[in-house]
């Protein structure tokens, strides 16, 4: 799949981020295939509190902080890719989060920071 999508479709993936990403969504997809639909008693023990909300947020503003210097760190030094791919990087963070507050929104009718 690597090979179809850089030479076939002309993709560029500094790090192998893209690909490292996929399979995990696909062994995901396969886990909880094999696993089956959870029970209504593990349903309900599902319930986040607010220790694990704060840690999870605590651990998206990380990822924003120090990202896209992973992903630019990965480009040839001193050339504009490094540059490109930082701002890149910058960007689709911003719109995906962007999009997780109007879905929220539009699901919940108000933003939640849970979501996010």
């Amino acid at each position: 799949k690597e090979v179809l999508a850089i030479y076939a479709a002309g993709t560029l993936d500094m790090g192998g981020t893209v690909f490292i990403h996929l399979f995990g969504a696909y062994f995901g997809l396969a886990a909880a295939w094999v696993l089956g639909k959870p029970t209504e008693e593990d349903e309900r023990s599902a319930e986040a509190s607010p220790t694990s909300d704060v840690f999870s947020l605590v651990g998206t503003v990380f990822l924003w902080i120090y990202w896209p210097s992973f992903n630019g760190a990965t480009a040839p030094l001193g050339q504009t890719q490094q540059l490109l791919t930082t701002a890149n990087t910058v960007m689709s963070l911003c719109a995906s989060c962007m999009a997780t507050f109007a879905v929220s929104a539009f699901i919940n009718g108000k933003i939640s920071t849970v979501d996010i």
